[in-house]
């Protein structure tokens, strides 16, 4: 079940993501439970008007999972991958092809055998985004949402909303990938990664470093639109999963 426009509205309204309120969502116990109901309740998306969320305490931050990598990446592999892409951090470089960079996602995300079904949702005031290229994005599956640049982080805000309720609907495993350099996104990742989703990241060269080692697996974004990938993974030390490897 979908949520309303007015339980939608009412979550981005909640959202704010500066240090002096970080109201995103009221209960993470419903992103825990979730598997054991499907749909979620309209009820818990009611519940996304905020409660201040503390910081990942350290031992969050360190908790090991059991069982092999192996078992893991088997797991994720033949499930779903949602891409929440800020367009306006990551953008199209003039004289790229959309067309490329989009099936420069795809490649790499199968070179790390992740095969599943695959959505990808942009975000970014699409007046400041060329025709062609909105055109080119439409053409190869991109949902492009548009959200103005008069309003204060408001990319951050709606993609936050829309991982969430995501998350709410599609139990892990799954794997989820965020296009950004943003550090708002720190604290949901990690969360997400406990939850047991797996959490890539694409970013460019100046990247906040709790967003960082929030991912278990790390491009530069210039290496995924030039399509220039190095070939030896770097072991991060997170250890929301059993290893965790940056591509840098």
């Amino acid at each position: 079940m979908a949520a309303t426009v007015a339980e939608y509205d009412t979550a981005i309204t909640s959202a704010s993501l500066d240090t002096e309120s970080r109201e995103l969502l009221n209960s993470w116990d419903a992103i825990s439970n979730h598997g054991n109901a499907d749909p979620v309740a309209p009820s818990v998306r009611v519940a996304l008007n905020g409660v201040e969320l503390s910081d990942v305490s350290s031992k969050e931050h360190h908790l090991e999972t059991k069982g092999g990598d192996a078992a893991a990446e088997s797991d994720f592999a033949a499930a779903k991958t949602s891409v929440w892409w800020d367009i306006e951090n990551c953008e199209v470089p003039k004289g790229c092809d959309p067309h490329g960079i989009v099936q420069n996602i795809r490649s790499v995300l199968l070179t790390r055998n992740y095969c599943g079904s695959l959505t990808i949702n942009a975000y970014g005031d699409t007046n400041r985004i060329p025709s062609s290229v909105q055109h080119a994005l439409s053409s190869t599956g991109v949902s492009l949402n548009h959200v103005p640049a008069g309003v204060k982080d408001g990319s951050d805000k709606k993609m936050l909303v829309d991982m969430m309720l995501w998350a709410m609907e599609n139990q892990a495993p799954a794997n989820i990938m965020l296009i950004s350099a943003d550090r708002d996104f720190s604290y949901l990742l990690h969360k997400l990664g406990m939850k047991r989703y797996n959490i890539l990241l694409a970013r460019p060269e100046k990247a906040s470093a709790p967003l960082i080692v929030a991912a278990k697996t790390v491009w530069l974004w210039r290496s995924i639109v030039n399509r220039d990938l190095p070939n030896r993974p770097i072991d991060t030390g997170h250890r929301h999963h059993q290893s965790s490897s940056f591509y840098l």
